[in-house]
């Protein structure tokens, strides 16, 4: 890390280190270090997409979990939402320990997270006391999604509400629609199809016990 810490330490050190100023001081000098002369490299697929596989057992850094968060927004307004995002979360004090920006397509499937533009993912550590902090954070930031007509990737969220997928997903009706045909006794479920095409709430458990809805 940074060609100074090995892998091997880097989260034994993040679960007893890590915190908003820590993590501010990371970002600053990862900012520093990305902005000397540009030094070109090659770098296989896996370590380029799934940097964080890289370290064995990341999500320990976490003490009490964290909750993870990706959108989609069209090119011409990724810069400004993102960045509207961000300063909401500093604001209340719940700043991103790690993200990342990606560039997409858009495409022709079903319910496809894909249009053309950037997505932002990140991760915010839970702590014993932000929980409900982080669940109205999380819903303030999906709407301002569904507002800009972005999208909010499934596999990345707990908290989008069956309005705001319906009117998010232009193919929800279709979808919903064809499982209903050829999935009557309804055998294929998640937590995630029952919260936003059943609109049944459900509790989600942090590892250290912490809940949220």
């Amino acid at each position: 890390m940074f060609g100074i810490i090995p892998k091997s330490l880097v989260v034994w050190c993040g679960r007893r280190f890590m915190s908003n100023t820590t993590m501010s001081l990371v970002s600053k000098l990862k900012y520093f270090l990305d902005n000397r002369k540009p030094v070109t490299h090659i770098q296989n697929y896996c370590d380029f997409n799934f940097l964080m596989d890289q370290l064995p057992g990341w999500p320990s850094m976490y003490k009490h979990g964290f909750v993870e968060h990706e959108s989609l927004i069209h090119f011409d307004k990724a810069e400004k939402i993102f960045t509207k995002m961000l300063k909401y979360l500093i604001e209340k004090n719940i700043p991103p320990h790690l993200g990342a920006i990606k560039v997409h397509r858009s495409d022709d499937f079903l319910m496809s997270f894909a249009l053309e533009g950037f997505s932002f993912g990140f991760d915010i550590p839970l702590s014993e006391n932000n929980s409900s902090e982080l669940s109205e954070a999380m819903k303030e930031l999906n709407q301002i999604i569904l507002e800009e007509e972005g999208l909010v990737y499934f596999a990345k969220d707990q908290f989008l509400t069956t309005s705001q997928t319906k009117l998010m997903y232009r193919n929800y009706d279709k979808f919903l629609t064809l499982k209903n045909r050829w999935d009557t006794n309804e055998l294929f479920q998640s937590n995630t199809y029952r919260r936003i095409f059943k609109n049944q709430s459900y509790i989600q458990k942090s590892p250290s016990g912490l809940t949220y809805s």
